[in-house]
């Protein structure tokens, strides 16, 4: 079980990374133009 919800919690972490990179590269775009 803890091998598991550290998973779900690695997966859950890289998602939100992501989608903070994602935004910070939309403000950037609209900063550029």
């Amino acid at each position: 079980l803890t091998t598991r919800t550290m998973n779900v919690n690695a997966g859950h972490e890289r998602t939100s990374k992501a989608r903070i990179i994602h935004q910070i590269q939309l403000i950037r775009g609209i900063t550029h133009y």
